[in-house]
C-alpha cells in the first residue's frame, strides 16, 4: 500500500491515502473523505504534483462555501418587494407577444383569434390584480407583530344607542404583547359601517391602553372593533345603533299674558313636544318691538301703549303666537333707598328700619304701580335696640305728577331718633334717607 501526503481541507494538517478505499484521514483532526474524480487520475509515481492537484481542490471548494455562505446571509433579508417593475414585467412578456403572434397567423379563425387575444388579455389583468407582493412574515399588515391579545376594557358596554349629534362615546382597548415588536400603529379600529358610525383610535397610553372614540353619523346598525393588522385576534364587537334625530312637531306659549302696563316684566316659557325632541331651542320675536320688545329668555317689557304679538319658534321652524296689549296710563317703578347718619352723638350701636310705602314693606329692588294722580304714602320708622328703646318715625307723602310718571321721581327724607334717657339724653341721632322711584 502505497500513501501519499497532502493537506487536510478542514485544519490545513497532513492527511493519508488509502489507495485501495480510496479514504483520506487527516493526521491532526482525524476527518475522513473520500478522494473526487479528479483526485483519483493523481499518478502516484508524481506525489509532489498529486499534493499541488489535491490543494488546488480544496481551496476551490472553500471559495465555493464562502459563496455559498455569503449568498445564504443576502437570502436571510427579505427583498422588498418592487410591485411595479412586476407589473411592467407582465405586461410586456406575458399579452404583447401573445397578441403579435396570433396576429400574424394568416390562417387562424378570426373569431378564434381574437378570441384567444381576448382571453388572455382578461387572463394577464386577473393576474396582475390578484397578484401580492411576497413578504416578511413580521412586516405590518401581515403578521401580529408581538400581539398576544387583544380586549375591550371590563367596564365596556357591548351594545350602546346613540343619536345622531351626540358626542363621541369614548373607551380603549387593552393590547396584551409580547414587547418590543408591537407598536399601537399595528391594530386597526373597524366599523362595519362608517356611514353608520365611525371607530378611530385617538392615543395610546403606556402602550398598551388604546384610546378610541365612537361617532355616529347617521341612523342605523354596525358593529365596532380593533383588531391586529393580519385579523387574526379580534376584540369582541360593540353593536352600535344610531337613532336618527327627533324633530320638534310643535310649540305652544305656556304662560301667556294678554294685558301689561308700562314698564312691567314677563318672563314667557313655551313648551316643545314631542318631550324626547333633540332640539328645543326657542327663539322670540316681537311683532312691535316699540311696544312690547322680548329677549332671548322670553322676558318681555312693556314699552309704550298699544299691541303686539310675541312669537316663540323652534329651530325647525313651528311656531306660537301670544298677543299682548299695554295699558299706557299705569306704569311699574323701581324703588331704590339709601341712607347716611350724618351726626357725631354716641346713640345706640343696635338699630331696627321700618321702612313702608301705602302699608306695604319696601326694599331696594322693590317695584310698585303708579298712575297720573296718585298719592304714594311714605312712612319710615326707626328704633334703638335696648331695654327703653328710642324711636324716631316720619310720613311722607307724593303726589305723582306727569313728570313723575315719564321720567321718575324720588323723595329724601329726615329722621331725628332722640335719646330718652342715660348720659346722652336729649341728643339725637340724625339720618338722611333717599327713596328713588325709577322708569
Amino acid at each position: 500500500m502505497k500513501l501519499i501526503n497532502m493537506t487536510c481541507p478542514n485544519c490545513g494538517s497532513s492527511v493519508s491515502v488509502n489507495k485501495e478505499t480510496m479514504e483520506c484521514t487527516c493526521n491532526s483532526c482525524g476527518s475522513t473523505f473520500l478522494l473526487d474524480d479528479e483526485t483519483q487520475h493523481i499518478s502516484y509515481d508524481n506525489a509532489e504534483d498529486a499534493g499541488y492537484q489535491f490543494e488546488k481542490g480544496r481551496q476551490k471548494a472553500m471559495a465555493e462555501q464562502r459563496v455559498m455562505h455569503s449568498s445564504a446571509k443576502n437570502q436571510a433579508k427579505p427583498r422588498k418587494r418592487r410591485t411595479w417593475l412586476w407589473v411592467l414585467g407582465w405586461l410586456f412578456i406575458f399579452p404583447l407577444p401573445l397578441t403579435i403572434l396570433l396576429l400574424r397567423n394568416k390562417t387562424m379563425n378570426k373569431k378564434l383569434k381574437y378570441g384567444l387575444i381576448a382571453g388572455g388579455w382578461i387572463i394577464y389583468l386577473l393576474i396582475a390584480l390578484l397578484a401580492k407582493p411576497s413578504g416578511n412574515s413580521s412586516s405590518v399588515g401581515n403578521n401580529k407583530r408581538g400581539l398576544k391579545d387583544l380586549s375591550l376594557a371590563s367596564s365596556t358596554k357591548t351594545e350602546i344607542e346613540m343619536t345622531v349629534g351626540d358626542n363621541p362615546t369614548t373607551g380603549y382597548v387593552l393590547a396584551n404583547s409580547s414587547g418590543t415588536d408591537f407598536s399601537p400603529d399595528d391594530i386597526s379600529f373597524v366599523s362595519e359601517d362608517s356611514n353608520i358610525a365611525t371607530f378611530n383610535f385617538t392615543e395610546a397610553k403606556l402602550n398598551s391602553y388604546l384610546y378610541y372614540e365612537i361617532v355616529p353619523v347617521s341612523e342605523g346598525e354596525t358593529y365596532v372593533y380593533a383588531s391586529s393588522a393580519d385579523g387574526s385576534i379580534q376584540t369582541e364587537k360593540i353593536h352600535v345603533i344610531v337613532h336618527g334625530i327627533i324633530e320638534a312637531e310643535s310649540v305652544s306659549i305656556s304662560n301667556s299674558k294678554s294685558e301689561m302696563i308700562l314698564g312691567e316684566i314677563v318672563q314667557l316659557s313655551a313648551e316643545v313636544k314631542p318631550i324626547d325632541a333633540k332640539d328645543k331651542t326657542i327663539s322670540w320675536t316681537s311683532s312691535d318691538p316699540s311696544v312690547v320688545k322680548v329677549d332671548a329668555s322670553g322676558n318681555v317689557t312693556a314699552v309704550s301703549g298699544g299691541s303686539a304679538v310675541i312669537t316663540a319658534t323652534t329651530q325647525n321652524g313651528k311656531t306660537s303666537d301670544c298677543e299682548i296689549s299695554v295699558d299706557d296710563s299705569s306704569r311699574m317703578v323701581e324703588i331704590s333707598i339709601t341712607k347716611s347718619r350724618d351726626d357725631d352723638n354716641n346713640i345706640g350701636d343696635d338699630w331696627s328700619y321700618v321702612q313702608e310705602i301705602n302699608g306695604e314693606s319696601i326694599r331696594s329692588g322693590s317695584s310698585i304701580e303708579i298712575a297720573v294722580g296718585d298719592i304714594i304714602e311714605i312712612h319710615l320708622r326707626y328704633s334703638e335696640d335696648d331695654d327703653n328703646p328710642d324711636v324716631g318715625e316720619v310720613t311722607v307723602k307724593h303726589t305723582v305728577t306727569e313728570d313723575d310718571f315719564k321720567n321718575g321721581f324720588s323723595e329724601e327724607i329726615e329722621v331725628y331718633v332722640k335719646e330718652n334717657g342715660g348720659k346722652n339724653s336729649g341728643q339725637s341721632a340724625h339720618y338722611i334717607t333717599t327713596i328713588t322711584f325709577s322708569i
